[in-house]
């Protein structure tokens, strides 16, 4: 079977790529190669200096111009059986390119694997509303082509088209289990990693952790942020002039055998502290999956897709407006209940979790599809 990968993405594919999505597609690729050849089809609208990005910004916006990238078909996709395919956001280059990916290869099954939905809320500005436009026009058209859409949401059919329910998967075979640290029983240690933006809820946390400090309390709890962005430069300096300063670490971006040495120290994982102000209040975020592939309990504002196969080792916060440390040391301890389970949790976890969101175990029922006559 020769099947084409087709992405938007701009980081490169080395397998040394810190970003978790580039990751994510290379072990997607690597489950497919055992239905034959992948070849990875990688578009990307870098090209060009700064006037050609800013003339970009302004046509991508415009009715007969591209959105992201121009999709075009060509020879390297003749003979394909089948098509996987990221979506970006849809305009009439897409639609055509899948309306001739079907005129050349009549029997491929072609799939669309959409990373969120509803995802609408995403482009709701004013600067974006004329992408969300263009994407609500042709959206309509993908069901003379698209055979499945790809979803972790719980719908059976998007866009009239029949889905293939998932979840975000990664590949446990690259993710090493943590290390228990000897001095996990004396205090707890969290950590939290992301490329922190608003709706992380990170100024939630900072609350929390504020006010359960102002308590004078006699647990210890350590907080490990690991990740840039905007939102984390503000809470620097709000714990700067706090009475958390010593137990909130900030360690900007890591990656590889750094990131792996702080996930050795902690015994808990922080997902979204806020509700998604995009209307998405299930996460399936690639970051939860590791947190258990590393053998982590897992608290959080919204609810998360693995607490369903996987409840004793989630907790979601009663009140997601405010984050209440207690709740978070009362969920720990229920977890790390003797000496003898900091040993014997991180396996139970990443084992169980494997089962459940393995990159093998979600891209089956696509694999299954592509198989099917």
């Amino acid at each position: 079977m020769k099947i084409a990968y087709v992405d938007f993405y701009k980081d490169s594919k080395s397998d040394k790529s810190t970003s978790a999505v580039e990751r994510k597609m290379q072990a997607q690729i690597r489950a497919l190669e055992q239905l034959g050849e992948v070849v990875r089809h990688s578009y990307d609208n870098q090209s060009g200096g700064r006037i050609i990005a800013i003339v970009r910004m302004i046509t991508r916006r415009l009715p007969f111009f591209p959105s992201k990238v121009v999709y075009r078909y060509d020879s390297s996709y003749d003979g394909i059986d089948a098509m996987y395919f990221r979506r970006t956001t849809l305009d009439s280059f897409a639609v055509r390119f899948f309306k001739n990916v079907k005129k050349y290869n009549p029997r491929c099954k072609i799939v669309m694997e959409l990373p969120t939905y509803p995802y609408d809320k995403e482009m709701t500005s004013f600067i974006e509303w004329p992408r969300l436009i263009k994407d609500r026009w042709n959206r309509k058209k993908l069901k003379h082509y698209i055979d499945r859409i790809v979803t972790f949401s719980d719908d059976d059919v998007i866009f009239g088209i029949p889905t293939i329910r998932t979840m975000n998967g990664i590949d446990f075979d690259t993710v090493p289990p943590r290390v228990v640290h000897e001095n996990a029983e004396t205090e707890i240690h969290a950590i939290m990693v992301a490329n922190f933006a608003s709706w992380h809820g990170l100024d939630k946390l900072i609350d929390g952790m504020i006010k359960y400090y102002s308590e004078l309390p006699k647990r210890r709890f350590i907080l490990h942020i690991v990740g840039g962005g905007k939102a984390v430069e503000e809470e620097i300096n709000k714990v700067k002039g706090s009475n958390i300063i010593e137990n909130v670490i900030f360690h900007g971006p890591l990656w590889g055998a750094s990131l792996h040495d702080i996930y050795n120290r902690v015994t808990l994982a922080i997902d979204i502290c806020d509700i998604d102000e995009h209307g998405i209040f299930i996460s399936s975020s690639l970051k939860t999956r590791e947190y258990v592939a590393k053998g982590l309990p897992v608290v959080g504002a919204i609810e998360i897709d693995l607490s369903r196969s996987m409840k004793d080792y989630f907790y979601r916060f009663k009140d997601p407006h405010i984050i209440d440390v207690h709740e978070i040391i009362d969920f720990h301890d229920t977890i790390y209940h003797d000496k003898q389970s900091y040993y014997t949790v991180p396996h139970k976890i990443r084992e169980l979790a494997k089962t459940v969101c393995d990159i093998h175990v979600v891209m089956n029922p696509v694999i299954q599809f592509f198989q099917d006559t």
